[in-house]
């Protein structure tokens, strides 16, 4: 009886030890901004309970502020292991894409962009992402909502949300 006893316990104990294993292969990425649902237009997608009305926000799109400092990506140390993935996390009330690029640069809303230097070129994605409409969901995570990313290879990525070009984010896969 008591060995029986003690081997359930060690598969209890290895079970938990699985399960908290699998979760630290997975490293999350927070998005937040504070979008003022009262003041945001309908197409912005806003459902938030922030206090950044429009306005302000548009008003931040200077290179003199370089956009709005609620708006931004969040991920600690910046550095992943081989083998542990991302997650998503939009903690904001705002739809948000998390592009990775070869280099920064303007996105797809073209005000927003008033964030950058003038001249600015656009950024330059890995992968193909020309417009907002044609994305059908790629890349996009909605508000409050969490998606998972997935594996990157080794070395570094830089992602920016093509939205809000003046989010952005360096990670490090080490070798």
């Amino acid at each position: 009886m008591r060995t029986a006893r003690t081997f359930s316990l060690l598969l209890l104990a290895a079970g938990l030890a699985a399960v908290t294993a699998a979760a630290s292969d997975v490293r999350e990425v927070k998005i937040t901004d504070e979008c003022d649902i009262n003041t945001f237009p309908p197409e912005a997608g806003c459902i938030g309970h922030g206090d950044v009305t429009f306005q302000e926000l548009l008003a931040s799109a200077t290179p003199e502020i370089g956009g709005h400092r609620k708006w931004a990506f969040h991920f600690g140390r910046g550095r992943l292991d081989p083998g542990e993935g991302l997650r998503l996390v939009n903690e904001g009330g705002e739809p948000h894409s998390f592009v990775e690029v070869s280099a920064y640069g303007t996105g797809i809303v073209p005000p927003l962009n008033n964030a950058l230097p003038p001249g600015t070129p656009p950024a330059v994605p890995v992968q193909s992402f020309p417009s907002l409409e044609a994305a059908n969901g790629a890349n996009i995570v909605l508000p409050r909502t969490s998606r998972d990313f997935g594996t990157l290879s080794p070395g570094m990525h830089k992602f920016q949300c093509l939205i809000h070009p003046w989010m952005r984010i360096e990670i490090e896969v080490r070798r």
